[in-house]
């Protein structure tokens, strides 16, 4: 069995997940993956829903475990949904180093696109992370943790500049 057995870390977060306070500053990880659809007539409990649920829970329980800081909208707010609650989740964009999209292939995700489309607006890191098993939360992690130096160019090729966030605007070297 791996460490990054979905159904385990599913079962795991479904309470508080222990860690050890990081001796540097977290990544901040939103996740982000269709919510209305599962209230669709028959959706509720389908194959589809209660894979994409243990994938979401495996995946925020693993992001927890190698040190970041994850933010899970659908465990945000509780009850009927209002759209002005949508500006908590703009906030959760903007302060996120990744958001992480969790939504399978074909699956309807309106919301999900619009906050992709945010994401990539201000400058957040987006990782594509369809469910994909054992071998699928190896390769999300080793996405999130990838250094943004080597996502952003440095042009002053120095470290005055805070590279975790690749939104930020560097200077252009001056032509010659």
């Amino acid at each position: 069995m791996s460490a990054f057995d979905p159904v385990v870390l599913a079962r795991e977060g479904e309470g508080a997940v222990q860690v050890d306070l990081p001796p540097t500053e977290p990544l901040i990880v939103m996740l982000a993956g269709p919510i209305k659809v599962w209230w669709q007539p028959g959706m509720w409990d389908t194959d589809a829903h209660r894979l994409y649920v243990e994938w979401r829970d495996a995946v925020r329980v693993a992001c927890v475990k190698a040190g970041h800081l994850v933010y899970s909208p659908h465990r945000a707010w509780q009850g009927a949904w209002s759209e002005q609650a949508q500006r908590v989740n703009d906030a959760a964009v903007e302060m996120a180093d990744v958001l992480i999209d969790l939504t399978p292939p074909g699956t309807p995700a309106d919301g999900t696109q619009a906050e992709i489309a945010y994401a990539v607006s201000v400058g957040t890191r987006v990782v594509p992370a369809p469910p994909g098993g054992s071998a699928g939360l190896t390769a999300v992690l080793a996405a999130v943790a990838i250094p943004v130096r080597s996502l952003a160019t440095d042009a002053v090729g120095d470290d005055r500049h805070d590279l975790r966030r690749p939104r930020v605007t560097l200077p252009r070297p001056l032509e010659r």
